[in-house]
């Protein structure tokens, strides 16, 4: 158990030295002195834990939500979430909204922000919604061919209560097309509630999604062109952040 500890520990403490880049596995293996498929293995748990974080399929490592939010020398995806917090901020305040802004972490959204009645969700949180949240299917929207294939593989089809019209493959990807084309996606199945996911670059060459919920009484289009904008303003802010 110590030793899994030590080599742990020096798998983190590369990844820390790396800094947003992160390193490819073997670049990992050998700053940490390890072999290759015992990096391949532990980068797999601490990734599983959220010590780690891997971009893409074969990404690059890097450090993950939870020893980045313990640091707190820099918030995970730092930069966007320094460029959304007042835009977002704003857009719950004047629409009196719930609004979150996630990532795709493996097969679970991963809350950066939420203002507003969030019903106990907190910053740096992951939850199993994918398929009932509208963030959540912006981000399958996003997502390539290959990679959504392989999300569905591991969480399966969507029931048909919590995504109406998905029942195949097919009519996944038919409304994932439609939501890329047009810039967001509603969540109409909750009862009480009305969600839209609008799609937002996260700075690090993927995609994050802003999530606005309003009660079904005061839903109207006006709040799908808040997010639209809210979008563009957080992507300005990325574009000219230093």
């Amino acid at each position: 158990m110590v030793r899994v500890l030590v080599r742990s520990a020096s798998l983190i403490e590369v990844l820390a030295a790396a800094g947003r880049k992160g390193l490819a596995l073997r670049e990992a293996a050998r700053c940490a002195d390890l072999p290759p498929a015992t990096a391949t293995r532990l980068l797999h748990d601490l990734c599983s834990l959220g010590w780690a974080d891997q971009q893409g399929q074969r990404g690059r490592y890097r450090l993950g939500p939870r020893l980045t939010a313990l640091g707190r020398r820099r918030a995970y995806h730092g930069r966007l979430v320094e460029a959304a917090t007042p835009v977002l901020a704003r857009l719950a305040g004047r629409h009196q909204a719930r609004v979150t802004l996630s990532v795709l972490r493996r097969s679970r959204r991963l809350i950066l922000i939420q203002h507003g009645d969030s019903r106990g969700k907190e910053a740096l949180s992951e939850y199993d919604d994918l398929f009932r949240s509208a963030s959540g299917r912006m981000l399958i929207a996003q997502l390539g061919w290959a990679s959504r294939r392989r999300l569905v593989r591991a969480l399966d089809l969507p029931p048909i209560r919590l995504w109406p019209g998905v029942q195949s493959w097919e009519d996944l990807c038919a409304v994932c097309a439609g939501a890329r084309a047009q810039g967001w996606i509603e969540n109409l199945s909750g009862r009480d509630v009305v969600g839209v996911g609008v799609p937002v670059p996260d700075d690090e060459g993927g995609v994050a999604a802003i999530g606005v919920a309003v009660e079904k009484s005061r839903w109207n289009g006006a709040i799908i062109q808040a997010g639209l904008r809210a979008a563009r303003a957080i992507a300005s802010r990325l574009a000219h952040a230093d």
